[in-house]
């Protein structure tokens, strides 16, 4: 998990701060949006509140509201609520997976104006700028795929020129033909492969996109509730 964007306007008296989770390559080891548990606390006492706005199922935006100017710092507690399996060697309990996130009051993260949307229409918001970015990202493969045929129609017409030339060559002029042959198929087998991939890329964005759009739908009709109003403790002093 790590922090990506923050902001915080005075005059507001609201902070928008967005967290991203590295996905994981064992399916064992996700961490589902039901089990991540967001906590907020300040070093100068105030009645904050939190609303975590789970845009998809890697990126978190954290909405804070009624934050006063002059916060000296603000912590961030990120809970991984998920069951833990314990070895059947082990006698004692460990704590929950945590990672926290300290944003300091400083004039860097200040802005004279952040989104002034509730909670539902941000969320609703955000959603559309992932399913954009969702969009530009297959235009990308799409144009990359249209770059690999241009290429392996290249390779095709070389193959066939060298081919052809090679019945009034000497055997030594051959030798290189037919090394610079394979060279040009291995070349044309790779751009074959690659238009594999992108088009599995763009099946993958497709469905995103999908998923995306009926999780902006849910919370518009309000059939997808976003996670109750949390309120903020205050920080330990040392």
């Amino acid at each position: 998990m790590k922090l990506i964007d923050r902001s915080y306007s005075a005059s507001q008296k609201r902070m928008i701060a967005t967290f991203e989770m590295q996905a994981s390559t064992d399916p064992a080891a996700e961490i589902t949006a039901e089990y991540l548990k967001f906590k907020v606390a300040t070093v100068v006492n105030q009645k904050i509140k939190m609303v975590v706005i789970p845009t998809t199922e890697n990126k978190y935006v954290v909405m804070i509201d009624h934050l006063n100017d002059n916060f000296q710092a603000i912590q961030f507690t990120l809970v991984n609520d998920a069951p833990q399996v314990q070895s059947d060697n082990s006698d004692s309990k460990t704590g929950k997976p945590t990672v926290k996130f300290v944003i300091n009051d400083k004039s860097s993260i200040n802005k004279t104006h952040v989104s002034s949307l509730k909670p539902e229409d941000f969320a609703i918001r955000s959603i559309d700028g992932e399913i954009k970015d969702r969009r530009r990202k297959v235009k990308i493969q799409k144009n990359k795929i249209s770059d690999y045929q241009i290429g392996i129609a290249a390779d095709n017409d070389k193959i066939k020129t060298k081919k052809v030339n090679r019945k009034y060559e000497v055997p030594s002029q051959q030798e290189k033909t037919d090394s610079d042959i394979t060279t040009l198929e291995d070349d044309r087998d790779q751009l074959k492969s690659s238009i594999v991939t992108a088009n599995h890329r763009i099946g993958s964005l497709n469905a995103e996109q999908e998923l995306l759009e009926k999780k902006q739908k849910a919370i518009k009709d309000g059939t997808y509730k976003l996670p109750k109003v949390t309120k903020s403790t205050q920080i330990t002093r040392k």
